[in-house]
């Protein structure tokens, strides 16, 4: 009896260690948790219809995201340019040889402007 009762004691305790590895895993490798402690930086510069504005966050000398502020470009048309060159950029760490989107030229240079703006001086 008292061999079965550790047994399953004992089990538990492992499971419970093994899921608390695991959540532990998870968060190390959560983006939002990666953000935490990074500096943020304001950009802004004109687009095909207004300014476009973007916080840049920089962790470590990283770029590790970027968030678009505010706009008034054209819905639909402009979509594809908010979803990729921010990602572009930070696959880069930079704009450097960041090329822009078919049909959303000039968002996707006021998104390119807009992060270089912010990082003056920075990186």
């Amino acid at each position: 009896m008292f061999y079965k009762t550790t047994t399953v004691i004992s089990l538990i305790l492992l499971g419970v260690i093994i899921g608390l590895a695991i959540g532990l895993a998870i968060q190390i490798n959560d983006p939002a948790l990666k953000t935490a402690g990074a500096q943020k930086y304001i950009g802004e510069a004109k687009g095909f219809i207004g300014p476009v504005k973007l916080e840049v966050l920089v962790d470590n000398g990283e770029i590790v995201k970027i968030n678009i502020l505010e706009h008034n470009e054209t819905p639909g048309v402009s979509d594809p340019a908010f979803e990729q060159i921010p990602t572009r950029i930070i696959e880069n760490q930079g704009t450097d040889g960041v090329d822009v989107v078919t049909n959303a030229t000039f968002t996707s240079k006021a998104i390119i402007e807009a992060v270089n703006n912010a990082l003056t001086g920075v990186l």
